[in-house]
């Protein structure tokens, strides 16, 4: 047992849980930050919205708490995500606004890797918005994931029907093709919601009209120079640029504290899990995610509904 590898690895693991030292890890000097229980006098909340947006209850959750708190002078949110379900990435756009529009408090994004549709479309909410050069945002569209599998259970001798009181009930079944009606349907729901996503881009980056938005809502992908170029995002520069930048607006100076909040023994006890599968392929679980959102409408770079 003792010479299992796997068996030093969970010895390890317990070691970190018992003594709590795992860090959240910044761009530069000091945003490498302990969690932290204690919100210190004048600081700056640091929180991170990355992976997919299901729900965005524990992303709402701390931002709520927190920049309500007046020890909390602004907000740094750390995005690489591919986006996510239209009603929350919404949710997250609207509270963005809310913090900064009600409560008064600078928000300031700063984009990693990945910050496409609907992180996108919440990012639009903040005061201003960073990326790197190489980052790749955009991908302003919407899309519903389907599959027809008729001939499938076909080959299996399986026959699959529904009951239901309208014609529209039932629309996207995989055990039929798609009727003519239902994919106009789907279509203007597409074309809503997408309505929705360039209304709220145009509001959130006043110098951007809709007819200009609506030239690059064709899902397509750009890099963090283009758009800066293009004026969807403010500057180009690190996580550690845009600290220094919302310290200062706020009177803090450079280098401001930051704030990280503490994760929950739910977040904690998922991070291990992902963790030991990613370390061992051989009990690695495969995702459902392409699953999960089968049929639902979603502001989401396309390569990652089948991860």
């Amino acid at each position: 047992m003792k010479n299992n590898p796997w068996f030093f690895f969970s010895m390890i693991i317990l070691g970190f849980m018992g003594s709590c030292t795992f860090m959240v890890v910044g761009a530069m000097g000091n945003l490498v930050q302990k969690p932290q229980e204690v919100v210190a006098e004048d600081s700056i909340l640091l929180l991170d919205l990355e992976g997919v947006i299901l729900d965005g209850k524990k992303f709402l959750k701390d931002l709520r708490t927190y920049s309500s708190k007046d020890s909390i002078k602004g907000v740094l949110i750390r995005v690489n995500s591919p986006g996510g379900v239209v009603g929350p990435s919404q949710e997250i756009y609207e509270e963005i606004k809310r913090v900064k529009e009600d409560l008064g408090k600078p928000i300031y994004i700063s984009a990693s890797g990945l910050m496409a549709s609907g992180a996108f479309y919440a990012a639009m909410g903040a005061t201003k918005i960073y990326a790197n050069k190489g980052s790749l945002l955009g991908s302003i569209g919407v899309i519903m994931n389907f599959a027809n599998m008729e001939d499938l259970y076909s080959w299996a001798k399986i026959k699959r029907y529904n009951l239901t009181t309208g014609k529209f009930k039932d629309t996207g079944a995989d055990f039929r093709a798609m009727r003519p009606e239902e994919k106009q349907y789907l279509e203007a729901l597409l074309e809503e919601s997408l309505t929705q996503f360039v209304t709220d881009i145009s509001e959130g980056r006043k110098n951007l009209s809709v007819e200009k938005i609506r030239n690059m809502a064709d899902g397509r992908v750009f890099t963090g120079s283009f758009a800066k170029s293009y004026g969807f995002i403010d500057e180009v520069g690190t996580m550690q640029e845009a600290a220094d930048e919302l310290g200062e607006e706020l009177g803090l100076g450079k280098n401001p504290k930051i704030f990280v909040p503490k994760k929950s023994p739910e977040e904690f006890f998922a991070m291990l899990s992902e963790a030991a599968s990613q370390l061992n392929p051989a009990t690695k679980i495969e995702s459902r995610l392409g699953v999960e959102l089968v049929g639902r409408p979603l502001y989401l770079f396309p390569q990652a509904a089948g991860r």
